[in-house]
């Protein structure tokens, strides 16, 4: 009997740790990773939102700031 008591509070502070990192990670990992404005605008040249002269442009205004 002690045995079992033993491995379930084991198992138990397992299951809180890998809820707290599981929690850590959705609440604080998406709010910690802002975007950079350069990101932004690489995305939307990808996407095509935007032509290369532009983007061109743009950066470097981005870098002059």
């Amino acid at each position: 009997m002690w045995h079992y008591q033993t491995y379930f509070w084991g198992m138990h502070w397992i299951w809180w740790v890998l809820w707290f990192i599981l929690l850590y990670r959705v609440f604080f990992s998406s709010w910690a990773r802002k975007e950079d404005p350069l990101d932004t605008l690489k995305r939307k040249l990808v996407k095509g939102e935007i032509d290369i002269p532009e983007y061109e442009e743009k950066k470097a205004l981005l870098k002059k700031a």
